[in-house]
């Protein structure tokens, strides 16, 4: 691929996407599970028709978070491949968070907290190792 010479138009684009996709990135997924005090089990006052319902309407938002998270994301990406980026270490990363749907989403059916937060670990960091890999695309590009 021949390589071109970047226009002042093309350094903004690129700032611009790289701020972007750093506010893509900057909420961790740890933020959102329900809190170590905040656990639905411990909610006295709820009966389980209460507690499962709660617990079917956060688990519908995190799974909808997740995927839009994810769309997002492969756009953005998409769009640095067109400019030129060098964003393969990106996707790699990219895959191996899409390959961690399937234990959310048995972390939230089990309704295990504990289950959730390690899930939510992993999840993070594998999304700063990701941005981490992204800036460097982006730096390595100048």
């Amino acid at each position: 691929m021949k390589r071109r010479e970047w226009s002042s138009k093309d350094w903004r684009l690129a700032m611009f996407l790289s701020l972007c996709m750093l506010a893509v990135a900057v909420m961790p997924a740890t933020a959102l599970h329900m809190g170590k005090n905040e656990d639905m089990r411990e909610l006295k006052w709820a009966d389980s028709d209460l507690k499962q319902e709660l617990w079917r309407i956060h688990a519908d938002y995190r799974m909808g978070i997740f995927a839009l998270r994810l769309n997002r994301t492969e756009k953005m990406l998409d769009t640095l491949d067109a400019h030129g980026f060098n964003i393969s270490e990106a996707i790699r990363i990219l895959e191996r968070i899409e390959g961690m749907k399937l234990q959310l989403q048995e972390a939230l059916e089990k309704q295990d907290p504990k289950d959730l937060r390690e899930v939510n670990r992993e999840l993070s960091r594998m999304w700063r190792e990701f941005r981490r890999s992204l800036k460097s695309a982006i730096v390595h590009a100048r």
